[in-house]
């Protein structure tokens, strides 16, 4: 059972995969009234709603974080701010519950 984590530019997700099966596909998108991405107020998005977006995750998936083997999380391309934040935040996790990064 791997979590996946996507943070790339504007958008915070996760994913739960198990044996090729994909059990929960949340996300939250960072948006503007007007204009583009501003990359540090995107990353603030994603750090104010990473705790958020995995709730979900875990019950759209009917799981707990106990079940989880693995984190995997994106490394690029994409806007630094926003790609530091979905390290932080899969570094948190595999700390928290002893279990590897797939890097």
């Amino acid at each position: 059972m791997i979590l996946g984590i996507e943070s790339t530019a504007h958008t915070f997700g996760i994913g739960i995969v198990n044996k090729g099966k994909i059990l929960s596909n949340i996300k939250d998108t960072y948006t503007t009234e007007r204009g583009g991405i501003i990359p540090l107020d995107a990353a603030k998005h994603h750090r104010d709603f990473s705790e958020i977006i995995l709730s979900k995750a875990l019950v759209d998936a009917g799981i707990t974080l106990k079940d989880i083997k693995a984190i995997a999380f994106s490394q690029g391309p994409g806007l630094s701010p926003c790609l530091l934040e979905g390290i932080r935040f899969a570094k948190k996790l595999s700390k928290e519950l002893n279990i590897p990064l797939i890097v």
